[in-house]
């Protein structure tokens, strides 16, 4: 939970979500998702993160159908 650790999930999400939205793949926006949702629990305030999730929840929904 410190900042090195915050930051490197919220990069990795990133890249997680970026992937999935060039290549449409659920299971990676799923990952994207699990991760926000782990860096919203912690900090609420984190950069974008709540604009984030609501981006990556509605991308979730696209590709389920």
């Amino acid at each position: 939970d410190d900042k090195l650790g915050m930051s490197l999930r919220y990069v990795l999400m990133d890249a997680l979500e970026k992937s999935a939205t060039q290549t449409g793949d659920l299971d990676r926006t799923l990952e994207a998702q699990k991760m926000a949702s782990q860096i919203l629990q912690t900090d609420i305030n984190y950069r974008d993160i709540r604009d984030r999730m609501d981006r990556l929840k509605k991308l979730v929904g696209k590709l389920q159908t």
